[in-house]
């Protein structure tokens, strides 16, 4: 079997890899985007209901109070979507690592195919002119008896 029929299936195994990889990276690129949503929805919701507050609305001192404690939870809200956005951040980072390493990989796999399919083909016309020459060499051996 000629090695570019042997290299054709690990270059198919690493192009699948790769595409997953891509897959994989995609839905990370999207979990981020959705968690910094959230992030931004929630830092948008705190800042209004602050102004809220400095707007000077009468409210009595329980319910100025229980404000306070609102805020103070959309603060703890928003500093784990902060810890999630990092972590989503750090996973994205990873995988588009991980792509660009199977990428490489494809690509230097698929070059590699190329180089045997080029050498199969040199190898191929000078087989064929070979034999040619040869077929040349005995037409002119009948022809000269």
């Amino acid at each position: 079997m000629v090695r570019s029929r042997r290299m054709r299936p690990l270059v198919e195994i690493a192009r699948n890899r790769e595409l997953e990889a891509g897959r994989r990276l995609g839905v990370v690129q999207r979990r981020l985007e959705e968690a910094q949503a959230q992030l931004d929805e929630l830092k948008r919701y705190r800042d209004e209901y602050a102004a809220r507050l400095r707007g000077g609305a009468s409210l009595t001192a329980r319910e100025l109070g229980e404000f306070r404690v609102f805020l103070q939870k959309l603060e703890l809200a928003i500093e784990q979507q902060g810890k999630r956005v990092e972590e989503e951040a750090l996973r994205l980072r990873q995988s588009r690592q991980t792509w660009l390493q199977r990428h490489q990989r494809t690509s230097a796999l698929d070059k590699v195919l190329e180089n045997y399919r080029d050498e199969e083909r040199k190898e191929m016309q000078r087989r064929e002119q070979r034999e040619s020459d040869d077929r040349g060499r005995r037409g002119k051996a009948d022809v000269s008896e």
